[in-house]
């Protein structure tokens, strides 16, 4: 699937060898089922984000909102600051 998914899914960055093919459904009963619709090609550290958010969007969808906001906030305060050099943000695909 990464042939045919080259990059990561919410990036759209290039996909590392270190990458996850997520499988949406989260029933173990249903793991065997390999519908590509079912997958979804994330980074590592991404499939790590989105496993996080799901705990708090599956108790509260408006997590989502207040995630923007603060993200969009920062965007605005810090739109003429050049990202840092940093690791971290490399293993986001930023």
């Amino acid at each position: 699937m990464k042939n045919k998914y080259r990059v990561d899914y919410i990036t759209q960055k290039p996909l590392s060898k270190m990458f996850n093919l997520h499988h949406c459904d989260l029933h173990v009963e249903n793991y065997t089922n390999l519908d590509e619709a079912h997958f979804k090609c994330l980074g590592n550290s991404m499939h790590d984000v989105v496993h996080t958010m799901y705990r708090y969007y599956r108790k509260d969808r408006k997590c989502i909102d207040r995630l923007k906001e603060v993200l969009d906030l920062m965007v605005e305060l810090s739109e003429d600051e050049p990202l840092p050099e940093d690791k971290q943000l490399d293993l986001f695909g930023v």
